[in-house]
């Protein structure tokens, strides 16, 4: 996550170039390159101010997935990382499906005997948009991780999570699509450092 400063086009161009120059020099294929949005992959200037008080209205879990599904609310919540989307397909489209939120599961062959090593990513910048957002008041929404899991095999897969925020940035109510997280991962890497 934090790929860009502040969302916005250019700042992706800079970036493609910087991690494309990267991988040549590493000679590491497109397809061993796995992103996952941050705060600082939301464009604020498109996040208008009458929008930040509804972001947040949410107490419990019902209220967020009223909002992570009702289609108006999506638009305005995507919005702010349209750009993010665009550069993303660089490097994501083809090998993995992205669920609406942002979400992904990769596949990776891993030793032998049937063993995967699977990627998840997933998008914990879907509210921010202000100062002080990721003082427990972000959220992923139990249908992101959900979706997720149900491309896991806990006999056969070895399981990396990727989320930009730590636990601790957290709504209260995410604690069920947080545990959920926890159960089916083996390794959960966050950053937002």
């Amino acid at each position: 996550g934090d790929i860009a400063f502040s969302g916005k086009t250019e700042e992706y161009a800079k970036a493609k170039e910087f991690i494309d120059k990267i991988a040549l020099f590493c000679n590491v294929n497109v397809e061993r390159i796995f992103i996952i949005p941050g705060n600082h992959d939301v464009d604020r200037s498109k996040i208008e101010k009458k929008f930040i008080n509804w972001y947040y209205k949410f107490t419990k879990e019902e209220e967020l997935n009223d909002v992570l599904t009702t289609s108006q609310a999506m638009e305005v919540i995507k919005g702010g990382t349209n750009a993010y989307f665009e550069f993303l397909k660089h490097y994501m489209s083809g090998k993995n499906s992205i669920g609406d939120l942002g979400q992904f599961v990769a596949t990776v062959p891993f030793g032998q005997n049937g063993l995967s090593l699977k990627i998840i990513g997933l998008n914990s910048s879907l509210f921010c948009g202000y100062d002080g957002d990721d003082q427990k008041k972000l959220a992923l929404g139990l249908s992101q991780v959900n979706d997720c899991s149900e491309n896991i095999d806990s006999n056969k897969d070895i399981v990396i999570s990727c989320v930009h925020h730590p636990f601790e940035c957290f709504h209260s109510c995410e604690a069920p699509t947080l545990s959920l997280l926890e159960r089916i991962s083996d390794i959960i890497l966050s950053g937002h450092v």
